[in-house]
């Protein structure tokens, strides 16, 4: 999205117009997420590497509502 209610704008004394350029949409993503630091451990070894793994984003199945094209699922998605 260019502007915030339509996709024509004013700079500098020009005027920019993208309605037929972008169509205006949305999407929605939902997924599951896996949090490693809820794991009890004893060892602060692997509950540091459960910390640091944490940090990285696994893939995973999601659905996708998109306003023109509905609900679709994707097997794997960042």
């Amino acid at each position: 999205m260019v502007g915030g209610n339509d996709n024509t704008f004013t700079r500098q004394g020009l005027s920019y117009d993208f309605t037929s350029a972008f169509k205006r949409s949305r999407q929605f993503y939902i997924s599951p997420d896996i949090d490693f630091t809820r794991i009890q451990t004893k060892r602060k070894g692997i509950h540091s590497l459960l910390v640091i793994a944490n940090c990285i984003k696994f893939p995973m199945p999601s659905l996708e509502y998109h306003t023109e094209k509905g609900i679709r699922g994707h097997w794997i998605m960042f």
